[in-house]
């Protein structure tokens, strides 16, 4: 009789024989929850059905994640535990991937999807959906423009991910770790909803990464970048849309004077006024918390109508120098901040703000990675935030972006 020795690849393909199929199950018929064997063809944001008692569901997979356990437990002769150095059992540790997504419809047919029942349902099978399925979802209409975000992991080449623009009018929080690619994809909503709507964007930029939106790659170099590449008559209709914003002043990359980005297109200077910054601003440059520092605030309110009628930060110290004791304090803090040596003063140059408010302002990357220090960024940011919600009784639909929003 021959001797056979268990090995440890032995071992695995006994747990993975033993080991079982895809399945989902319900508690809420809204989501659903998974398991599938290691090497499954489900991947985060597939299009699934799972074959329920009640029907065919469809649903899509937005987490997954791999768990180890032991699928079964071997009893190991004399021979295979002295070749294994293992004891009389052996529990080999198998892993499987678990997951969840949610429910999106009943299959009807390949091009229609019914309602939910909203029912639980116990461990169905669950697979990737034919593309036909897979097609019909993401071909549903919907409301407003569509914005093209490029093709399905793990479905045909042809099956384009388009996202309603309306999703835009919500909180959007797009979040991964360095490196994973988070501002190269806001950079492609960005661009979509500036060449698809006409919602007025301020990109609020920490890092200047998104100081080249003016700027139009030409073919080759779009198609690099691609998972679905452009025809020429795509490219075409997109390089005519992009010069029309370009020629009318409608998009404005505001950088600080001697900035990287200066020599790029529709590079305008970050010009604000001290008018512009406004009693709240100016206060939270000086660190003066109204109800905690009333005093202090007394003394600011006392200055605010000195401080609002000047454009030019150190005229305005001068201003300050000259006048009542509270107004004196407030020069000499405002000069030992350095204020009058920020770049953002617009000394004659057509402002920022002056700009946002016209009827065809569509995107404003507001550079303030290109200022001198943290607090001078900030004041920035704290004007263009106030002037917002200043204007809101405008109703005018504007998407605010803002970039690492932790160095904010």
């Amino acid at each position: 009789m021959s001797e056979h020795l268990v090995t440890v690849d032995d071992l695995r393909s006994l747990a993975q024989a033993a080991s079982i199929p895809a399945f989902a199950y319900s508690l809420d018929g809204s989501s659903f929850m998974y398991e599938a064997p290691l090497g499954s063809e489900l991947h985060v944001g597939s299009i699934v059905t799972i074959d329920t008692d009640a029907g065919v569901l469809v649903g899509q997979v937005e987490s997954q994640r791999v768990e180890h356990r032991a699928s079964l437990t071997l009893e190991l002769d004399d021979a295979q535990r002295s070749s294994l150095g293992a004891s009389g059992r052996s529990a080999p540790q198998m892993r499987r991937i678990v997951g969840d997504g949610h429910l999106i419809g009943s299959h009807v047919d390949a091009s229609q999807l019914g309602p939910l029942s909203g029912s639980a349902f116990a461990e169905s099978a669950v697979m990737p959906a034919p593309d036909s399925i897979t097609h019909s979802v993401l071909g549903r209409a919907s409301r407003g423009a569509q914005l093209e975000l490029g093709r399905l992991h793990g479905a045909d080449a042809s099956t384009r991910v388009r996202a309603s623009a309306a999703g835009a009018s919500r909180h959007t929080f797009v979040c991964g770790q360095s490196g994973s690619g988070k501002t190269f994809a806001t950079g492609v909503l960005i661009e979509q909803l500036l060449l698809r709507t006409d919602v007025r964007i301020v990109v609020i930029d920490p890092n200047s990464d998104q100081v080249g939106a003016g700027e139009l790659l030409d073919f080759d170099q779009v198609n690099r970048t691609r998972s679905m590449p452009l025809s020429a008559q795509e490219y075409d209709a997109i390089a005519s849309r992009h010069q029309q914003l370009v020629e009318q002043g409608s998009i404005n990359i505001a950088s600080a004077p001697a900035s990287a980005g200066s020599a790029r297109a529709c590079w305008n200077r970050m010009a604000l006024t001290v008018g512009d910054l406004g009693p709240s601003v100016i206060g939270a440059v000086l660190g003066i918390d109204p109800v905690a520092d009333d005093e202090a605030w007394e003394s600011l309110a006392n200055s605010l109508e000195a401080i609002t009628r000047g454009t030019d930060a150190n005229d305005v110290i001068e201003a300050l120098r000259t006048g009542t004791a509270h107004e004196q304090q407030i020069a000499r803090r405002l000069r030992a901040l350095g204020i009058d040596e920020w770049s953002l003063w617009a000394q004659g140059a057509p402002r920022t703000l002056e700009w946002f408010d016209r009827d065809d302002a569509r995107l404003l990357v507001y550079d303030i990675g290109s200022l001198g220090s943290e607090t001078e960024a900030g004041a920035a940011t704290l004007t263009l935030l106030d002037h917002l919600w200043a204007t809101r009784a405008q109703r005018r639909p504007t998407i605010i972006v803002v970039d690492e929003a932790h160095n904010v």
